[in-house]
Order: C-alpha cells, then sequence, then structure tokens
C-alpha cells in the first residue's frame, strides 16, 4: 500500500475484509484524507443498496451452529 491513496485497500475496508495491520494503515488515512473518506462512504453506500437488512433463514444459523460446534 503506497502512502498516496490506497484506492484498492479502500473497497475491502468498507466490507470489513482488511487484516488489523491494513485497517490501522487505511484509517490513519482516512483521518486525514477527505477524498478517501468520501469513496469509502460511497462503498458503503452501494453494498447497502445490494443488500437486504432482514435477519439470514434460521436454517442458515442451525448449519453455522453446527459446523462451529455452537449448536
Amino acid at each position: 500500500m503506497t502512502d498516496d491513496h490506497p484506492l484498492d485497500e479502500l473497497a475491502v475496508y468498507a466490507l470489513d475484509a482488511l487484516d488489523d495491520d491494513e485497517r490501522l494503515v487505511v484509517e490513519a488515512h482516512l483521518a486525514r484524507c477527505p477524498a478517501c473518506t468520501t469513496i469509502v462512504d460511497e462503498h458503503r453506500a452501494t453494498l447497502a443498496a445490494l443488500t437486504r437488512d432482514e435477519p439470514p433463514p434460521p436454517a442458515v444459523w442451525q448449519r453455522i451452529a453446527a459446523q462451529t460446534g455452537a449448536g
């Protein structure tokens, strides 16, 4: 990641999929870069428009619980 604008990482950051070290670097950049903050906001708005705001079906949670030993 360069110190310029971490454009590729911004999309991954919006998905909350960066590892801790990468996340900290991106957050430090965002603290001083309103342009990149706007890009993250746009990514998040797009994600919100593409996903439903509803809980997954109970069968999905049951399958997760069974696979993780929590069920």
